[in-house]
């Protein structure tokens, strides 16, 4: 895998966009980023050994289970799905068949705890705006602009091999996942963290082929993406102090 100071830098670069590009999620009482934790985990758990039944099991119980606490959490689990379909079919009948019942039994547990009523309201219809989609999508991609080109940077380098094939494809998953989700009332930019993070992982990758390179670039890559995420975070300052000073007034009118 990647070497472990890359990796680091890659858990680096999701946490400051976390802080800057999610800040809404920042310390909100909403179970979105232990959604993405249990999922992380899941795909971790199989990752290191993709041919142990035991641990195809584990995976897809917290993967199951991030997708319980927060539905729009598809993309990783059909990546996965792919990446172990072309690696080894024996084990993607495992995993298929570990999902299914583990579904089935949180859907049995959920319907005994809260009845049927909550099944009907994943159903219910939403508000949807095209416009809102477009403006979340181009939102994010002002965000994520310079990981996007780390990325690039990336698929090019014949080294990366497996690692990076699945990131791309958990990134064109997410992304099309965020362009349908964007445009749906109480959705904002929590549709755009799994990109978020398959463009963090990606930034790793793409650190460690520039650092590697004939001509390291590692170093001012790294720079320009921070003075980039610096110049992004004094943007919201002017919004983040009027909601400061705001506080008591929108809690009196919620």
């Amino acid at each position: 895998g990647t070497a472990a100071r890359f990796g680091l830098l890659a858990a680096l670069t999701f946490l400051a966009y976390a802080m800057t590009y999610g800040h809404v999620y920042v310390a909100m009482d909403d179970p979105q980023w232990l959604a993405h934790a249990l999922m992380m985990g899941g795909m971790l758990v199989i990752w290191a050994r993709p041919e142990s039944t035991r641990r195809i099991v584990l995976g897809a119980i917290l993967m199951m289970a991030a997708g319980w606490t927060k539905h729009l959490l598809i993309p990783l689990p059909v990546t996965a799905s792919l990446w172990l379909l072309w690696r080894s079919r024996p084990a993607f009948a495992r995993w298929v068949i570990s999902g299914i019942l583990t579904l089935a039994v949180i859907a049995i547990l959920a319907w005994w705890l809260h009845g049927v009523r909550l099944f009907e309201s994943l159903n219910e219809p939403r508000e949807y705006l095209r416009a809102k989609a477009i403006n979340e999508a181009t939102h994010a991609l002002l965000w994520f602009a310079p990981l996007v080109a780390l990325w690039l940077t990336a698929i090019v380098d014949e080294r990366m091999g497996e690692r990076i094939a699945f990131v791309s494809l958990y990134l064109a998953i997410s992304a099309a996942v965020a362009l349908f989700a964007a445009g749906g009332a109480g959705v904002d930019v929590n549709s755009f963290f799994d990109v978020l993070i398959a463009l963090s992982l990606a930034s790793g990758l793409a650190l460690e082929q520039l650092a590697t390179s004939k001509r390291p670039m590692g170093a001012p890559a790294t720079t320009a993406l921070a003075v980039y995420l610096v110049i992004f975070a004094v943007t919201l300052l002017p919004q983040q102090l009027r909601d400061i000073r705001n506080i008591d007034a929108d809690e009196k009118t919620a």
